[in-house]
């Protein structure tokens, strides 16, 4: 089973990028760098959703998409546990152990204690919307990322992805265009792997 991978590598991966992002945040980036670091870190967050869904052997869009979706969920959490943390354990540990309603709650309470604590921080309604752009712009890049892997070629009798390679021409030699293909009729592929490479 290729399941493995999920908690030996996609899921620390995961908590590792997102406990960075929250860190970097705490140390209250410009507005201007806010969206930078954001970028980066969906970007970040995409890396290993994608490793995870080519290490499976995924091609299908649909399962990519919940998969990813999954993912970027678990990748919030711990970005917003890692927050709270800061407050304390039992900041987090309360976090962590919330349900969804609750969380938006404790995340709502927690822009009010901030806008209230320092009056040139967002509104509260400012920073929810800050905060849905953020988790719009993680998701969106990486459920794209995530259904693009689905749709590379794959060879189901190799059982692995297809290698790109550039320069791949094949040299016809003396033989025309009209004898290779009926030697590809007759033969199949075989006289394609026979053939030189161009750019060799």
């Amino acid at each position: 089973s290729r399941l493995w991978r999920l908690p030996v590598y996609t899921l620390p991966m995961l908590a590792i990028v997102s406990w960075a992002y929250a860190v970097s945040l705490r140390y209250g980036p410009p507005a201007l760098l806010a969206p930078v670091i954001t970028l980066f870190y969906a970007v970040a967050c995409a890396v290993p959703v994608v490793f995870h869904m080519e290490g499976i052997h995924s091609r299908s869009p649909r399962f990519n998409t919940v998969i990813a979706l999954v993912l970027v969920g678990f990748a919030c959490w711990v970005r917003w546990v890692v927050t709270f943390r800061a407050f304390g354990a039992q900041a987090a540990t309360q976090f962590a152990l919330s349900n969804p309603l609750e969380a938006l709650n404790i995340i709502w309470t927690y822009g009010v204690a901030r806008a209230q604590a320092n009056p040139a921080a967002f509104s509260p309604l400012a920073s929810a919307v800050i905060w849905l752009l953020e988790v719009a712009l993680v998701g969106a890049i990486v459920v794209f990322l995530a259904r693009n892997q689905a749709f590379k070629p794959y060879s189901e009798a190799m059982g692995r992805w297809a290698k790109e390679e550039v320069g791949g021409e094949l040299y016809l030699g003396h033989a025309s265009a009209d004898e290779m293909r009926r030697r590809v009729a007759v033969g199949g592929i075989a006289p394609l792997l026979a053939m030189a490479r161009a750019d060799r």
